[in-house]
């Protein structure tokens, strides 16, 4: 909660409300139908709902994905997905990945600036778990998170 508290900060949404479910970390296959409702809750038809993408082969990533589309196709609200995991395991052309909705946000580079800065507010996921295990998200995937670009999936 407190990298998270200063990583908002840092992208100067230190005012964000910021509403926590208490559902499991890695355990949200269980709990789809919880987050959907608690999500519909929330939600009003002019909002854009932004979440992982169903598709990232990652199970809480798939969970968030699929409860957001069910609760925003209810609600008729836009539609975000972020792919976290695919740049890991797909290639171009990869049938799996709904290409054709992929849709690009360019950032100002103090926005990236930013976005790296609230980065480095994780911690956790930076560090090292084992002397045989590196961190959650490795070189690479900061790398990815600098470039000056945000990638979505849209509901068309």
């Amino acid at each position: 909660r407190s990298e998270s508290a200063d990583g908002l900060r840092r992208l100067a949404l230190q005012r964000c409300a910021v509403l926590r479910l208490g559902l499991p970390d890695g355990g949200l296959r269980q709990c789809q139908t919880a987050l959907q409702d608690q999500l519909q809750a929330q939600l009003s038809p002019t909002d854009t709902l932004l979440t992982t993408w169903r598709g990232d082969a990652h199970p809480d990533h798939e969970s968030c994905g699929l409860a957001a589309a069910a609760a925003a196709r209810s609600f008729g609200c836009r539609l975000l997905e972020a792919p976290v995991w695919l740049w890991h395991w797909s290639r171009p052309g990869d049938r799996r990945v709904p290409w054709e909705r992929l849709v690009g946000l360019e950032l100002a580079p103090d926005v990236v600036a930013r976005k790296a800065s609230a980065l480095a507010a994780h911690r956790s996921q930076l560090t090292p778990r084992d002397a045989a295990t590196g961190p959650v998200l490795g070189l690479d995937m900061v790398r990815r998170a600098g470039r000056p670009t945000e990638y979505f999936f849209a509901e068309m």
